[in-house]
């Protein structure tokens, strides 16, 4: 019952943080103030990076260790929750790649191109 609780509540934090950072990303304002918090310090946000992609690598193997130790549950929960840290280690690495490349909203875009 436990594993089924919190395969439910994975499936909810994932698809609240998708529909929540999908709707925050068609915002060009709010690509360009986090991509400018990105760039205030660059180095911390490529740590951050790291560490949310090792975070996802391990959820990942925890999930494929469960499920091959017969602990379905559990371990598509723990798959749900590398999939949610995928869809928000993604959507930073998109904002940071845009205030690279130019944003629709950046301040350094030219007007008149």
């Amino acid at each position: 019952m436990a594993a089924l609780v919190l395969l439910l509540a994975s499936i909810v934090v994932l698809l609240g943080t998708t529909v929540g950072l999908v709707w925050r990303a068609r915002d060009p304002n709010w690509v360009r103030d986090t991509g400018l918090e990105q760039n205030a310090t660059p180095r911390s946000t490529v740590v951050t990076f790291v560490l949310a992609a090792l975070f996802v690598g391990a959820a990942a193997l925890i999930g494929v260790v469960l499920l091959t130790g017969g602990h379905v549950l559990a371990g598509l929960a723990f798959l749900v929750a590398a999939a949610s840290g995928g869809v928000m280690t993604g959507v930073g690495v998109w904002v940071f790649r845009q205030r690279l490349t130019g944003s629709p909203g950046a301040d350094d875009d030219d007007p008149d191109a």
